[in-house]
């Protein structure tokens, strides 16, 4: 895997992170022959494959996590692992095919510059922790510049808050709008600040790219309307805002010390017109994407995207129509607040948060009584926001107003 980045003259060791697959980081050789001098050349491309039921998969200490699903995953055959038919087998197929489907929307709405690129191949190869021999199909992603949120708010904020925060604001507008609408309609589960990477180009400039979108169209290892830091109401944008302490336990929001996350400032309201989406604005090709996709046939939606079945296809196209037809603040609302999710994960059914003020440049202060650089939000905790005029309304009124 990639072992260290640098980046604003620090260097980063990226997140192991909880993926249950095993990701191993490879070189892509193609041979391409040139049309000026008709001779072969070799065209190198690193890219992480990620795989499923290929083995134990282990820490980087060496510890074994688990032994891969012997028996359940794959079979052996002499010392060659292949692919079994199995429930976690099925489910690793719908990941892949889930992946690819993404990829084919995004590309369809012109909006895959937000998201590594996917595609599945066949591998023949070595497993590099255990020497068996793996045959089996794998998803491929490019690798995302730069490093996550996650990292810029574990370690360039305590250190230059400053530069941490210009970092996120240097991210184009139409980028963070993009990705708002794609959550939405794809009805991602799983984004926060350690799958979204940030790649400072130069002073003016920082490029946003998504990782790890296998949890989607409402569900992943729980059931979700859209969980998003892009987009307010959703419990991943609530713990970015106000912290996991005061969201998930009894912490006071108003007196938490720790800085907010960085990934505050991309709600997608700091970087619409106006602060608000609405009907019909969401840029030109977004508009005419959405447009066709809530006016397509399951059967159409099927063969142009490869869905892994009609379920899903019908999630996406009726995520369309909801957009188109109410507008984005007042679909989400009604998403979040009418989603009738119960049971779904570690106890708890689906939970939709009050839309708060927004936070779009985090003001600079120190914790009390130490030389600690924290990055807060000024605005009051205890407000939230309401379409003016009520949901039916907000399509209609430009903005939002604050109540206690």
């Amino acid at each position: 895997m990639v072992r260290t980045v640098t980046m604003k003259n620090k260097t980063y060791e990226p997140e192991i992170g909880a993926s249950p697959a095993t990701l191993v980081k490879v070189k892509r050789r193609e041979k391409k022959t040139t049309t000026t001098t008709k001779s072969d050349e070799e065209d190198e491309e690193w890219a992480i494959a990620k795989m499923w039921c290929v083995g134990e998969k282990k820490k980087p200490d060496g510890a074994t996590v688990d032994q891969g699903g012997a028996g359940v995953c794959y079979r052996k055959e002499g010392n060659v692992i292949v692919d079994a038919t199995s429930p976690q087998r099925t489910k690793a197929v719908r990941t892949m095919r889930n992946s690819v489907t993404m990829q084919k929307i995004l590309d369809y709405c012109d909006a895959s510059e937000i998201s590594v690129r996917h595609w599945t191949e066949r591998v023949k190869s070595v497993h590099p922790s255990n020497t068996r021999k793996i045959e089996t199909d794998a998803l491929f992603m490019s690798i995302a510049p730069g490093i996550s949120i996650t990292q810029l708010d574990g370690r360039l904020v305590k250190s230059d808050p400053i530069g941490a925060r210009d970092a996120l604001a240097n991210v184009d507008h139409e980028s963070v709008v993009k990705a708002a609408v794609m959550d939405a309609l794809l009805g991602q589960c799983d984004r926060h600040g350690e799958n979204i990477f940030i790649d400072v180009v130069n002073e003016t400039y920082s490029k946003m790219t998504f990782i790890d979108n296998d949890q989607m169209f409402g569900r992943g290892w729980r059931a979700c309307v859209t969980e998003s830091v892009f987009i307010p109401g959703s419990e991943k944008f609530s713990i970015a805002r106000f912290s996991n302490s005061h969201v998930n336990g009894d912490a006071d929001a108003r007196r938490v010390k720790t800085s907010v996350s960085l990934s505050v400032m991309l709600d997608y309201r700091c970087h619409a017109r106006d602060g608000f989406l609405g009907k019909n604005s969401f840029g030109d090709k977004l508009d005419t994407c959405l447009s066709e996709l809530a006016n397509m046939r399951i059967e159409e939606a099927m063969n142009k995207f490869e869905f892994f079945d009609e379920k899903d296809a019908k999630f996406v196209l009726e995520r369309a129509k909801g957009l188109k037809e109410f507008g984005f603040e007042r679909a989400m609302l009604r998403w979040q607040r009418n989603s009738g999710l119960k049971n779904v994960g570690i106890g708890k059914n689906f939970r939709a948060f009050p839309w708060p003020a927004t936070c779009c440049y985090p003001s600079l202060s120190h914790s009390q009584g130490e030389n600690t650089a924290l990055l807060s939000c000024e605005t009051d905790t205890s407000q939230r926001l309401k379409c003016k005029g009520g949901a039916d309304a907000c399509m209609f009124s430009g903005g939002w107003e604050a109540v206690a």
